[in-house]
């Protein structure tokens, strides 16, 4: 899990965060594209895919959405790696002031058992890296304008 403090109203946040769900791709490193497909989960919300560095295309439903309290949770219904049974996604947002805010995601993961019994740790860590440069990431974006340089090195090397 990881947590930012952001200096922008939780409402710009929110807009960003889950108003632009599918649009991810424009601030979120290691996502190259990302996009609206006509299925739609239980929360009413259509489903997103996204091509994700060394992973492929992923597809991920909106589980939990709740606009009041500013949560909403999605899962990877396809392209997980194999070693993957189920992963979901946590973001919620706290105002703090009229022009602050705070950002919190989670990744929940469970392993195949003999995946989790080999690399485990290995994946555990390399989630939370994921999680924390994510809240950089839109920690940067939100607050700028403009995609973290991690983000922009990652469009550089695209183009």
């Amino acid at each position: 899990m990881c947590s930012s403090d952001l200096e922008v109203p939780v409402a710009k946040a929110w807009g960003i965060l889950a108003d632009d769900f599918h649009d991810v791709c424009v601030w979120a490193c290691g996502v190259s594209s990302s996009q609206k497909v006509q299925k739609t989960g239980p929360a009413g919300i259509p489903d997103r895919q996204c091509i994700v560095d060394g992973m492929g295309t992923i597809t991920e439903r909106v589980t939990h959405f709740d606009a009041k309290d500013r949560t909403f949770t999605y899962e990877v219904v396809e392209g997980a790696p194999a070693m993957v049974k189920h992963v979901t996604n946590t973001w919620t947002l706290y105002p703090k002031g009229p022009h602050q805010s705070e950002v919190r995601f989670s990744i929940d993961a469970e392993l195949n058992p003999i995946a989790a019994f080999m690399m485990g740790w290995v994946v555990k860590g390399r989630m939370e890296t994921m999680a924390d440069q994510l809240c950089i990431d839109l920690k940067t974006f939100v607050e700028t304008g403009f995609a973290s340089e991690k983000k922009l090195n990652q469009f550089a090397r695209a183009a």
